[in-house]
């Protein structure tokens, strides 16, 4: 399981999901979220189903990927523990394993229900920027004796990209960091203009 706002979605993103597919030998899921828990979506945001759709252009970059609209047709506040127990509920058997980059798993101690999200899956932790590789073996080492959590660090080149310095710069030079056909999709929805 792959989640986030994909607000929009770009290279990190993609990278992230090649590297623990390849690494754990996992098929990625992407579930935009609908209503992010941990934070607002900024003025100017696309909807939800324009979301969906930009995620699932940036999902045919990653072999074998998935994307889910779960957590839109569910209708509230996106919460990790929800939507893994939902998968749990579809396929009993299946290992699950939660990707996440260095700021969310530094969170992840203090998301909603932390010990039943740990309890269901595994973690697949990546790196965002250079500096942060001793910073997320720290964090993994509390998750591990806290919750008794399994984590693994998977062992990528960082992409030190988000989201909101896309959409700060998008039709400045930005576009660059977006998989192909994104852009494209947002210049003909006319995404991202207010921001």
């Amino acid at each position: 399981m792959f989640g986030g706002t994909f607000n929009p979605p770009h290279i990190g993103h993609v990278h992230a999901a090649c590297a623990a597919s390849s690494a754990l030998d996992l098929q990625v899921l992407f579930i935009p979220d609908n209503i992010p828990p941990h934070k607002m979506l900024p003025k100017g945001s696309p909807s939800a189903e324009d979301r969906l759709a930009m995620t699932r252009i940036a999902a045919r970059s990653v072999p074998g990927a998935l994307v889910s609209d779960m957590e839109l047709r569910r209708g509230e506040r996106s919460y990790t523990a929800d939507t893994l127990e939902e998968l749990r509920r579809q396929d009993p058997e299946a290992a699950l394993w939660l990707i996440v980059g260095t700021d969310m798993l530094g969170t992840l101690e203090h998301w909603y229900r932390p010990e039943r999200i740990l309890a269901l899956c595994r973690v697949a932790a990546l790196a965002r920027r250079e500096e942060d590789r001793m910073l997320i073996r720290e964090y993994a080492e509390l998750l591990r004796k806290r919750f008794d959590a399994g984590v693994d660090i998977v062992d990528a080149d960082p992409i030190p990209i988000s989201s909101s310095q896309i959409r700060e710069g998008l039709y400045h030079g930005t576009e660059k960091w977006l998989p192909k056909g994104v852009f494209a999709y947002i210049q003909e929805r006319g995404l991202y203009l207010e921001t």
